[in-house]
């Protein structure tokens, strides 16, 4: 069920930092979208705590940021026409290694 919680805790995660942050903009003038990024952010967090109680937090926090950082990436991309550097995506496969990295590990140890 950690894992779970994980995954729905990441979602919230690039929701909020991903669309909410986006179009809530200059000081929150945007309600609905203020809204998503408080929701999301409180879910998130949540959602993570309920993951860390099963999990070491040195799994679930590299997870979420990893996640979040890469979501956020890929939304702004594919959604609100970022640039798609070379560069970019090299740095979001470094974040999926590394998060891979700090699994493999956990599990050596």
């Amino acid at each position: 069920m950690a894992w779970i919680y994980l995954f729905i805790a990441c979602l919230c995660e690039i929701a909020w930092s991903g669309v909410g942050l986006k179009y809530a903009g200059g000081g929150g003038t945007n309600l609905k979208a203020a809204l998503l990024t408080f929701v999301g952010n409180g879910s998130a967090l949540l959602f993570v705590m309920l993951a860390s109680k099963s999990l070491p937090v040195s799994i679930v926090y590299p997870i979420l940021v990893g996640m979040g950082v890469a979501g956020s990436v890929t939304i702004g991309i594919c959604f609100f026409g970022e640039s798609a550097h070379v560069l970019k995506i090299v740095c979001i496969a470094l974040i999926f290694i590394g998060v891979v990295g700090l699994k493999l590990m956990e599990k050596g140890s």
